[in-house]
């Protein structure tokens, strides 16, 4: 201090400290022993009892690395920073920190691909200072060492840490590359990917930043064996759940909740029923848009990105679900008596989550208690019912942040042991109420801090060993007290968990445990004017913070309901389940032996914490120190005031602290010799011996240091000697000035003098050619006079002439002139004569005209008058009318309120008629079900009748073939013989035929009358279906109101009736029908019946005939469109191999019926002949040529029929 002072003389630049600007300039204009007075531009003239700190020489506001001052403190740093900063250089060294300056406007040039590339390779200090500088560094580092490293990048919200971190990452995925063997895809683009997802669902605008992170992040570049990039690992920490639900006015949620309101499909918009986001709880309380931001494009990056990553479109659409889910899910309205189960945001939140609304809503109006065994359900207060909400809210955007990292982090992690880590972190932060947010944010910078002054007090005894050389024990400020209040054993987060457990804890206990624990500890202390309130105070290593203890107990439990968990988890959303993994309780005992201890915020963030610390020790260490130079953020201004308490949180000053305990002073001898050469007289080419005999010199006994490669000083020795180096410099200039003034005088001495003679000399000259002048002159002027006279004669004589030829020309000209004026005289007489006949004649006509106009004027004034005169009295009609039309308005107005009275009255009545009409649908739909029932029955007598038929057609062909194996054994007998046994033949087939021709009577006859039946219910049916059209038209055509969805509904039930009565109908016509053609084949077995008792000679013809007609009658009575039918028939016809391809493909189609004709017709008697299955289908189609009234048809198959039988 002692050499210092011998700096302090008038006129010496200082610093001043200042309330408003922090510090100022001011100049010594007086030193005592114990005073100095220093002049300021702002407050003039004070007075200090110890020395101000000393400006530095204008000539190093501008170096890379502020270490290198000659004066190391607080206004030193701020005058470099501010001087740089006005520059355009945001960046500068401290020692092993890179303080960035945020400039708030765009500075392309700083990271192009140039810039990029000029920092590849390069070591650190050998250019310019730069973020690339840094990432470059580390890098180099790790290829060195082989040992892992770490950017921590801290600062205050604001201040560019985001925007730092992607630059750095950017650099190292660029510079470092990639390794595309252990990638399926892109690594680069994959990490840089990640970028906007974290910072659309991680960050959101503040009062002091547009593009805030709300969580502290640290990215590990995992590097490969050959040192290229392989993947990535995110982990986060801390992130603000409260935001989610609440934010300050000039404030927004997260982005992506603007960002799905904007760039979402409209459709899915629709769907989903989105509208803005004025409209939501969660979005409204603050700002909607940010100036130069665009939702939509951000909207459509974060959906580029998550595809880059690997998500799949089912993904992605559940996690818009979500969101949108939790915008629903905040405008549920709370009620005293429980949310109503018709909320419109509670329906469509339970939609969108695919969960059960009635589950949700049980649990939201109500809450379990459990008391021992006893379980109880209370009624939640409107309050609660809005925490309940709030929780699941919070706790559905936390886990969905938690997913989208570990997506993030499986397509992107790898196997790998070294790793470039960039820690983006919240800064140290203190407002006018500090909370639990706060409280965590502040403990994680207290760790930080510390490994930060352990790396700096290492990094600065290894530079001593290095240069080997004396030194002692450097003590610094040391936080770790202030750690273990926080986190030992009985620290604050210990107190805090323990009233956690508490059934009755609450803030004021935990701050009551505080006081009693910490009364006398020295980071500790009890607010003065706390009163009432709950409130501490911390000494932080920045500055003491007091923290407001009320909702500390809320905060560090995060607790939500076990029951609205378990509501999510039955979630029928697959991604929404993966976010909620069911939780296996363990056996009792297992239980009963766990700890009961729960597992809270601050313990998670303290193991977290502790997890980041160790990584981070374990690793090479880089600092950024990102700083804010204004509240406005505005470009161009710096706020010093601000800028200091910055420089005071982020842990620059202690690294000057740490660097003053020792020899802050570091130059290499080369430099430094040829910085302070004026202070030798010595020669000599050993540049370290002279630099040593130089500091011996100047320097006091133990002050100064000898390194290996550099010289140490002690603080404030380099600007003494910068003064001595000045004092030498000023005398030698001095010197030099006396010398070259001499010099120069004499000069000018010796200039003078030959200056004199040469004057005199020109002088004598001059008067010598001035007398010789005058003589030449003299004569010149007689020649001149001589030679004017005779000029003068000459010319007056030459004028005389001239005179006369003059005179005669101007005499002329008078003449003419006479001449010409009397014939001008002439002209003028006749043409005003010419004008006056003309404006007399004209004056005449204007009169004459001006009495027609006046004259017609009064006549069109009367006619206007007349015309005025009947507008008025149809005005004043017009106003009767109006009066009238106002009097009609009135009374239309009351008709209007009488039709409402009648509307209301129609309203009434329709509601009756609906009643009425509900009635009679369900007695029809009773009557239908009846009817139905009663036609099933039908059909399986029909079916029976069909199976009987059936029997009997194979009687009738067994009976054929035995009269066809009959008549073949008797040929050699006698035709008496024969005849006889014919006779019995057909005797027996007439019996037969008789008793089924008795037993299809019956049938039909029954069948008959159930057809009447089924008759006079459809004509019911249609009169009750009239009806009810004609009262649904009514109530459609009145004008009181429009159809609802229940009138909809019931004409659509109507409807419905109509065609299944029109079914109904189309069943009966086509039984009806099958009776007709049943009839026609009675007919016909009559007439075989009565050609079999006629002729004998076509007894086979008849015989095949009524067989036809028979399988006829029996297949009338079988409902084609029975599909098994249609399948056995198929089947019986496949497994012949005798019938031909056509019959076997034939399907129950009328359009198919000329196929099956010809395939008929084609047949020969090798494969057609006496098969029952072709007189099956032949018989099936005879049913069809009646039913469709083909007769020609029908007699080309009886015709075929008849030829096979023949054959």
């Amino acid at each position: 201090m002692a050499a210092a002072v011998e700096l302090y003389k008038p006129g010496v630049q200082v610093w001043v400290e200042d309330d408003e600007e922090a510090w100022l300039q001011g100049t010594i204009i007086n030193v005592e022993p114990d005073s100095y007075k220093v002049l300021t531009p702002k407050k003039g003239e004070q007075t200090f009892a110890s020395p101000p700190p000393l400006c530095n020489e204008p000539d190093q506001w501008q170096l890379n690395d502020m270490t290198n001052l000659n004066f190391l403190h607080e206004p030193a740093l701020l005058q470099t920073l501010q001087v740089r900063f006005q520059q355009d250089l945001i960046y500068t060294y401290s020692g092993i920190v890179l303080v960035s300056v945020n400039p708030f406007k765009s500075l392309p040039y700083l990271y192009d691909a140039s810039t990029l590339e000029l920092y590849r390779g390069q070591q650190l200090g050998q250019l310019d200072p730069h973020l690339f500088a840094v990432a470059e560094e580390s890098y180099q580092c790790l290829c060195r060492t082989l040992q892992s490293q770490s950017i921590i990048i801290s600062g205050e919200s604001g201040a560019g840490k985001t925007v730092s971190a992607k630059f750095v990452m950017r650099y190292l995925a660029i510079s470092c590359g990639t390794d595309v063997k252990q990638s399926s895809g892109n690594v680069e683009d994959q990490i840089l990917a990640s970028n906007p997802i974290l910072e659309a669902f991680g960050n959101s605008k503040t009062t002091r930043n547009d593009n805030s992170s709300r969580f502290g992040k640290f990215m590990q570049l995992q590097l490969s064996e050959k040192k290229v990039i392989s993947g990535a690992v995110i982990r986060t920490y801390l992130l603000e759940k409260s935001r989610i639900v609440t934010h300050a006015s000039q404030e927004r949620n997260y982005h992506i909740f603007y960002q799905l309101l904007e760039g979402l499909d409209s459709n899915k918009k629709e769907a989903w029923k989105l509208t803005n986001c004025g409209d939501y709880r969660y979005t409204n309380q603050g700002v909607a848009h940010v100036p130069d931001v665009d939702d939509n494009k951000d909207f459509l990056s974060v959906c580029s990105a998550m595809r880059t990553l690997g998500m799949k479109d089912d993904t992605i659409e559940s996690i818009w679900k979500i969101i949108s889910g939790i915008l629903h899910m905040g405008n549920i309205i709370g009620a005293d008596r429980g949310i109503s189960n018709q909320d419109s945001a509670l329906l469509a939140s339970s939609k969108l989550l695919d969960i059960d609304d009635k589950l949700l809503l049980t649990w939201i109006n109500k809450r379990k208690i459990v008391a021992g065994k006893d379980v109880m359900l209370k009624p939640n207060t409107k309050n609660e019912q809005y925490d309940a909400i709030d929780a699941l809210a919070k706790a559905v955007y936390s886990r969905n942040f938690d997913y989208l990292v570990e997506i993030i982090n499986s397509a992107t992690a790898k196997e790998e042991h070294l790793f470039i880590g960039i820690l983006d972190i919240y800064g140290f932060e203190s407002f006018d109420k500090n909370s639990f947010e706060q409280f965590c944010i502040n403990y994680a910078n207290e760790n930080l801090q510390q490994q930060f002054n352990s790396h700096v007090f290492k990094k600065e005894q290894e530079d001593y060993v290095k240069e080997g050389i004396n030194w002692s024990f450097i003590g610094f400020t040391d936080n770790k007290p202030c750690l273990e209040l926080i986190e030992s054993r009985a620290g604050i987060i210990a107190l805090l968990d323990e009233e956690c457990i508490m059934t009755k804890g609450s803030d004021e206990n935990f701050c009551d445990k505080l006081y009693n624990n910490f009364k006398e500890h020295e980071f500790f202390s009890k607010p003065k004017l706390s009163g009432k309130r709950a409130l501490f105070t911390i000494s932080h290593f920045a500055q003491k913070v007091t923290y407001d203890a009320a909702g500390f107990l809320e905060k560090n439990k995060d607790k939500i309901a076990d029951e609205l968990l378990d509501v999510v988890r039955q979630s029928k959303m697959p991604y929404l389940q993966g976010l909620f993994p069911s939780v296996q309780k363990p056996p009792e005992e297992e239980a009963k032996r766990a700890p009961k201890k729960p597992l809270t915020v601050g313990s998670k963030f303290k193991a977290s914490l502790r997890l980041l610390m160790d990584t981070i020790y374990t690793t090479n260490t880089h600092y950024v120190r990102c700083l804010k130079p204004n509240m406005a953020k505005l470009p161009g201004l710096f706020s010093r005031s601000h800028m200091l308490e910055q420089l005071r949180a982020c842990g620059v000053l202690s690294t000057i602290k740490i660097s003053q305990a020792g020899f802050p002073g570091k130059v290499e001898y080369n430099k430094f010799f040829e910085r302070f050469r004026p202070l030798t007289w010595t020669s000599g080419d050993d540049v370290v011996q002279r630099s040593k005999e130089i500091v011996k010199e100047y320097v006091k006994e133990g002050n100064y240091q000898f390194g290996k490669t550099k010289v140490f000083f002690r603080a404030g020795e380099l600007g003494l000697l910068e003064a001595k180096r000045n004092d030498v410099l000023n005398s030698a200039i001095i010197n030099m000035q006396a010398f070259i003034r001499g010099s120069v005088q004499k000069t000018y001495y010796h200039v003078a003098v030959h200056s004199v003679v040469l004057i005199e000399t020109m002088s004598r000259l001059f008067m010598a050619r001035k007398t010789l002048r005058s003589l030449r002159e003299s004569y010149s002027a007689l020649l001149i006079e001589t030679t004017f006279r005779s000029f003068l004669y000459c010319k007056f004589f030459k004028q005389s002439v001239t005179a006369i030829f003059i005179q005669k020309l101007f005499r002329a000209f008078e003449i003419y002139k006479q001449y010409k004026s009397l014939q001008v005289a002439h002209y003028s007489a006749v043409l005003i004569q010419s004008c006056y006949k003309y404006f007399s004649t004209q004056k005449t006509y204007r009169r004459t005209l001006d009495i027609i106009v006046y004259s017609q004027s009064c006549v069109r004034r009367k006619a206007t008058a007349k015309q005025y005169r009947i507008l008025l009295a149809e005005s004043r009609d017009l106003r009767n009318q109006h009066k009238e039309i106002t009097e009609k308005a009135s009374k239309l107005e009351l008709k209007v309120v009488e039709l409402l009275q009648e509307n209301e009255m129609i309203k009434k009545l329709y509601n009756e008629k609906e009643r009425e009409l509900l009635v009679k649908i369900s007695a029809l739909d009773m009557n239908l079900n009846v009817e139905r029932k009663k036609n099933s029955e039908l059909l399986e007598k029909i079916d029976q009748l069909t199976r009987d038929s059936n029997s009997y057609a194979q009687r009738v062909t067994k009976l054929q073939n035995e009269l066809v194996s009959v008549q073949n054994a008797m040929k050699s007998s006698q035709q008496l013989e024969t005849r006889a046994s014919e006779k019995h033949l057909a005797t027996e087939l007439y019996a037969e035929k008789k008793l089924l021709d008795e037993y299809v009577d019956v049938e039909t006859h029954e069948t008959l009358q159930r057809l009447t039946l089924l008759q006079s219910l459809n004509i019911e049916l249609e009169k009750e279906n009239e009806l009810l059209r004609k009262e649904v038209s009514e109530l459609k055509r009145s004008p009181s109101r429009t159809p609802s969805n229940e009138l909809l509904q019931k004409d659509q039930q109507i409807q419905l009736l109509t065609s299944k009565n029109a079914q109904l109908l189309n069943e009966l016509n086509e039984l009806s029908e099958k009776f007709l053609a049943f009839s026609q084949s009675n007919t016909l077995k009559s007439s075989s019946q009565t050609s079999i008792s006629s002729k004998r000679s076509h007894r086979r013809f008849s015989d095949a005939n009524s067989i036809s007609c028979l399988a006829s009658s029996i297949d009338d009575l079988v409902d084609l469109k029975d599909s098994q039918e249609c399948f056995e028939l198929q089947e019986t016809l496949s497994k012949n191999s005798d019938v031909p391809n056509g019959i076997q493909m034939f399907q129950y189609n009328s359009y198919e019926l000329p196929e099956l004709f010809h395939s008929l017709s084609s047949c020969n008697s090798d494969n057609c002949s006496g098969k029952p299955a072709v007189a099956f289908v032949i018989s099936r189609c005879l049913r069809y040529t009646v039913y469709f009234n083909l007769t020609e048809d029908r007699n080309i198959i009886c015709q075929s029929f008849i030829n096979m039988v023949k054959k």
